[in-house]
């Protein structure tokens, strides 16, 4: 990826696949010259039985030398669907793959954790789909020893609420037996808000930029920094009410919060009222929704309509603006908005309270005491057409769906 600011300039070369199937999923950490790609094994039609892994080279696309000479390969205790959702992360010297899918048939829920350099298996844990088990679709490295997975428990229409929270799993030492979550210990729990009744969970996805050890050189010029100690956690939560109207929040969190239970040698519990105002949660548009690639350190990168004057921008109906969600530090933040050094900017200093429209939570919530933000509106728009968007440190890259091409638009 070209940079100004390091004087890197723009390089594209073609890797071919390792084996004889497409690549289902792939990952890459230049940082480590490494490229992970999966493939899957098939019983018949969209029936997976298992899964390939290859590390190599990003460069040459031969095997790297760090790693194994053979593939890891992942035989399913049962048949997967192909419309299964997959998701493969990297951290270092670890790789971690989660499966989701809840639909008939063949629901699941499972995160598999290795070192790729050797293939062990460190952790496997699952959930059962069923009423009343807990279930997970994301994870988040937090440090070399620790990942982060938020967590939802399904319940019946005639039941309790259901129940969010975030577990802190340890996968150091080791160990590669198949266990369910609710039998997996737990280094911490971090429970969220309580929701209202009749309310369900549609989605519960975390993002983040994994931990490293060797994160890239920074720049002073550098729009925004590559500090591992500024990490952000962004929550995707989508709730359906009663009246079947479905709700879209996210959840703001830096990454420090969940680190400082990675030190506690018992399992704890921490109540939502406690860590409520060192969070932000916030409204969001269903087209707002985020994922790793559009997440940067401590600033997420959402396509989103601009309110003004009470109604929402109508300029462009084919196209919607890029807004930055900037955690910079508290102090900045103040000094900046009182100064109006940036223009395009809205600073959200006070907590947020939000209203409890459609009876969504439990009770009212305000958060965002200790962690004040800004928006950055950006010149750049994202065509409806096109869903591919991502934030590096001193550019925005956009890919374009019926073109297969990319367009960097650097600050």
């Amino acid at each position: 990826m070209q940079s100004r600011y390091r004087n890197i300039p723009l390089k594209q070369w073609t890797v071919k696949s390792p084996g004889h199937r497409a690549p289902v999923f792939f990952e890459m950490d230049q940082r480590q010259d490494l490229l992970i790609v999966i493939e899957s094994f098939y019983i018949s039609g969209e029936v997976l039985s298992g899964l390939k892994i290859d590390s190599l080279s990003l460069s040459t696309g031969q095997r790297h030398p760090a790693g194994r000479q053979q593939p890891i390969e992942l035989a399913f205790a049962f048949p997967v669907t192909f419309v299964t959702d997959m998701r493969l992360y990297i951290s270092d010297h670890h790789i971690a793959v989660i499966l989701f899918h809840l639909g008939n048939p063949m629901s699941h829920s499972e995160i598999w954790l290795w070192d790729w350099k050797t293939g062990e298996l460190k952790l496997n844990i699952y959930g059962v789909p069923k009423i009343g088990r807990v279930l997970a679709s994301s994870l988040v490295f937090l440090d070399a020893t620790h990942i982060l997975v938020p967590l939802w428990t399904p319940m019946g229409p005639l039941q309790d609420a259901y129940i969010m929270h975030l577990r802190v799993f340890s996968f150091e030492p080791g160990d590669a037996l198949r266990r369910t979550f609710e039998d997996t210990e737990a280094v911490a729990v971090f429970m969220l808000p309580e929701l209202g009744q009749r309310v369900n969970v549609l989605k519960l996805d975390g993002g983040g930029n994994p931990f490293t050890q060797h994160p890239p050189p920074t720049d002073s010029e550098a729009p925004f920094e590559a500090d591992m100690c500024s990490r952000i956690f962004v929550l995707n939560i989508v709730l359906e009410t009663s009246s079947d109207r479905q709700l879209y929040f996210h959840l703001f969190a830096p990454m420090a919060v969940f680190e400082r239970s990675c030190a506690v040698r018992r399992l704890h519990v921490v109540d939502w009222d406690s860590w409520a105002d060192e969070a932000r949660l916030v409204r969001k548009q269903p087209r707002g929704m985020v994922s790793d690639g559009h997440i940067f350190q401590n600033r997420a990168l959402f396509p989103e309509l601009r309110d003004s004057g009470g109604s929402e921008e109508t300029e462009s109906t084919d196209s919607t603006r890029f807004v930055i969600y900037d955690f910079s530090l508290p102090a900045a933040l103040r000094r900046d908005a009182q100064s109006q050094k940036f223009r395009n900017c809205e600073y959200f200093l006070e907590p947020t309270e939000l209203d409890n429209e459609g009876n969504a939570w439990g009770h009212p919530i305000t958060t965002g005491q200790s962690l004040p933000f800004r928006k950055i509106w950006t010149p750049f728009r994202l065509p409806m057409r096109s869903g591919m968007f991502s934030l590096v440190e001193d550019s925005v890259i956009l890919g374009e769906n019926e073109e297969s091409s990319w367009r960097i638009k650097q600050f």
